[in-house]
Formats: structure tokens, C-alpha cells, sequence
């Protein structure tokens, strides 16, 4: 695993830090979670996955 200081930023449009990605399982969002946390963006992340039972 590449630690987050070692990556290089990710651009983002306009100039803009604010990123609200989606998210169904952890797995699938931790590489993009680092990646943006090495580039110094505001992430919350919306996690939603109707396929998870039960509740």
C-alpha cells in the first residue's frame, strides 16, 4: 500500500476541495479515499447500499 504523502493530487475542476463521493461497501472506496485525502480535499463520504440485510 502507497502511503497518502507519497501520491500525487488529484485535480480537481475549478479549483474546487469539496468532494461527496458515493460509496456501497468499504472495499470499493478505500483507494479513492486515500487518493483524495493526499490531495488535501473536504470528503464526506454518502454511503448507501439497499442490498445489505437485514437492516
Amino acid at each position: 500500500m502507497t502511503a497518502p504523502e507519497e501520491r500525487q493530487p488529484l485535480p480537481l475542476p475549478g479549483g474546487h476541495r469539496t468532494v461527496r463521493p458515493h460509496s456501497c461497501c468499504s472495499p470499493c472506496s478505500g483507494e479513492a479515499m486515500e487518493a483524495m485525502l493526499a490531495s488535501g480535499t473536504d470528503d464526506t463520504v454518502f454511503f448507501h447500499n439497499p442490498d445489505i440485510h437485514p437492516l
